[in-house]
């Protein structure tokens, strides 16, 4: 199932985002994707063509394009971060509730 980033998921063009970032410190882009490129390529595999063609609906043709499309929408990615963790610690917080009160009715 696709969210509302294609096949990416908000952590993932974070990371992404911040990868690029490190590999063009003090360099130019070379007008090529070949940075986001060997990531997707590395870490999406098969489902790679899906995330080419996401990141071209944002408007990235190069590492540097992507990586401004990736910060024009950092707020917005940050909060759906957050806002997944907070809905995973809730769970998690539920969960062991449960169970301590499943060892609670067990005593005496």
């Amino acid at each position: 199932m696709e969210s509302k980033y294609g096949p990416f998921t908000a952590e993932e063009l974070v990371f992404v985002g911040d990868w690029i970032a490190d590999f063009l410190a003090g360099q130019h882009c070379d007008g090529t994707p070949a940075i986001t490129r060997s990531w997707v390529n590395h870490c999406k595999g098969a489902n790679a063509p899906a995330c080419w063609n996401f990141l071209s609906t944002w408007g990235g043709t190069c590492d540097c394009t992507i990586l401004a499309a990736i910060h024009r929408r950092e707020i917005e990615l940050e909060e759906d971060w957050r806002a997944k963790d907070r809905a995973r610690m809730a769970r998690k917080v539920n969960e062991d509730r449960a169970k301590l009160a499943a060892l609670e009715a067990e005593l005496p």
